[in-house]
């Protein structure tokens, strides 16, 4: 990763400090000393922010821990032990440097500055050059560079932190070269010029330490700057009776941020920090989609989403023809607007339903009654009735008598040879009348009776039960001959709804 950069306030206080240096090589005079105590002072503030700042991060990291989803626990976790290592090495070495402040210069009796020896040119050299503590601190400082730069990393492959602090530099001044340690706390610096250059390596190091934490926990914490009050409603179609519902917040993002956010995997555009989700309905029933925001590393969930998807409708009905045919099994369709199919639930009075999703069969054997048909749908926790609608329940259209392959209804003629070798009359349904279920309506024979003219032998008569001529019935029609006819009459016929019914009589002509 990339080196931190400095601010504007530590580019000016960078300056500031050369410039007191230079003052330092013509004389020491208060002001140059008292320059140099506010430089100090500046310097320990922008530590203070900078750890506070590093603090904070710190903290939304070990929050970020706490709630991530399981499969992203372990790698957050992970983020915030390489920033815990920076922090407690960066801790140890400003630490030593808060130790060394406070040999080189102790405090007063009561707690407060000691400024009387901020001129002293000596106690400074002898501490930290001759003494050697200013080797023991690089040591230090080493050693938090390089848990800096070995955390900075998250694979063993990528390009480690560059650091701000340097400790390797070199100076030639006077014809002589000094290094590190000389040039920080060389001969004839004053102890508050020392001060200020271990303040100077404290913020060097602290921003260090906060670039890096940073980094490792998210690149940055998430500040809302645009603010906006959202309503969310579970529907916006709601049926008499039922409580509507809806959530109202206020909700803050980061409108600079750049989230990446998929729904059911495939990636949406985002504008502004949020992303909006726009689909073709093209197809009828009930989605569900779900949707994922990743941002810094972190992954959120949005938890299923539903929405149901109707086919344009209008509901037309016959007030004065709402009839269930007795005996026969009459199709229903059932729908509620906004409501899926399979929430519908759908009962009846005098008869039978069966069906699901929509589509019903009904059945009932009670002609004449009423039958009141109810429908109830389960919305949210709640049953909710919808309503009811009554029908009559009908017995089915007459049939007609079926004998030798007609119905004589518009007048019929066969050869008598035909006409006698027939052994069965039968109920069908009237071919005349239009019936919306179709001619595949099964009716039977009860009763019948039965006249035969015959040019050569008069009339002979026969009766029977069912559809089969047997008996006496059977003789007469074999008396037919040319020019004489069958007369079929009081015929009685049912059908599946239970009723028996008188149909018409069927007259053939014999040829």
């Amino acid at each position: 990763m990339a080196g931190g950069k400095e601010t504007p306030r530590q580019k000016m206080i960078g300056i500031l400090y050369l410039v007191l240096l230079g003052f330092v090589a013509l004389s020491i005079s208060d002001t140059v000393l008292e320059s140099f105590k506010d430089l100090k002072k500046s310097l320990d503030g922008t530590s203070g922010l900078t750890n506070s700042k590093t603090e904070a991060v710190q903290k939304f990291g070990e929050k970020e821990a706490k709630e991530a989803q399981a499969e992203l626990r372990n790698e957050t976790f992970a983020k915030l032990q390489r920033a815990n290592n920076v922090i407690a090495a960066v801790k140890t070495a400003t630490n030593y440097i808060k130790n060394l402040e406070n040999e080189l210069n102790p405090k007063n009796a009561d707690s407060t500055v000691n400024d009387r020896n901020n001129g002293d040119v000596d106690v400074s050299y002898r501490k930290m050059i001759r003494e050697g503590k200013a080797e023991a601190l690089k040591k230090q400082l080493q050693k938090a560079l390089a848990s800096i730069q070995l955390n900075s990393k998250k694979n063993p492959t990528d390009s480690p932190y560059t650091p701000t602090l340097k400790l390797d530099g070199s100076k030639v001044i006077d014809g002589k070269k000094l290094n590190w340690a000389e040039m920080n706390f060389g001969e004839n610096l004053p102890l508050i010029a020392v001060l200020t250059n271990l303040s100077k390596i404290k913020a060097d190091l602290k921003n260090d330490e906060s670039a890096v934490v940073a980094d490792i926990i998210g690149g940055k914490i998430i500040n809302p700057n645009t603010f906006k009050a959202v309503a969310v409603a579970p529907t916006s179609y709601l049926i008499k009776g039922q409580p509507y519902t809806a959530e109202v917040f206020l909700t803050g993002y980061d409108k600079n941020s750049a989230p990446s956010i998929t729904v059911n995997g495939s990636a949406i555009p985002v504008t502004d920090g949020y992303g909006k989700y726009t689909v073709n309905t093209s197809s009828v029933g009930e989605f569900s989609w779900n949707g994922k925001i990743s941002l810094s590393g972190v992954e959120y969930e949005t938890g299923p989403q539903k929405y149901q998807v109707a086919p344009p409708s209008a509901v037309v009905s016959a007030d004065k023809m709402n009839v269930i045919y007795a005996g026969i099994p009459n199709p229903f369709s059932v729908s509620a607007p906004g409501i899926p199919l399979g929430n519908i639930q759908v009962s009846m009075s005098n008869g039978s339903i069966s069906g699901s999703k929509g589509k019903y069969t009904v059945s009932s054997k009670s002609v004449g009654a009423t039958a009141v048909i109810s429908v109830r749908a389960t919305v949210g926790n709640n049953t909710l009735n919808l309503g009811s609608s009554t029908f009559r329940v009908m017995k089915l259209p007459d049939p007609v008598a079926y004998f030798a392959g007609t119905t004589g209804i518009n007048g019929a003629s066969l050869s008598a040879t035909q006409l006698a070798q027939q052994l069965i009359i039968r109920a069908v349904p009237d071919p005349s009348k239009e019936f919306v279920f179709g001619t595949d309506i099964s009716y039977s024979i009860v009763s019948w009776k039965l006249k035969v003219y015959s040019p050569l032998t008069g009339i002979s008569t026969g009766s029977g039960e069912g559809s089969n001529i047997v008996g006496s019935a059977r003789n007469a029609l074999r008396s037919i001959s040319s020019g004489g006819a069958v007369w079929f009459y009081d015929i009685v016929a049912t059908g599946p709804d239970g009723v028996r019914r008188n149909i018409p009589p069927l007259i053939i002509n014999a040829n």
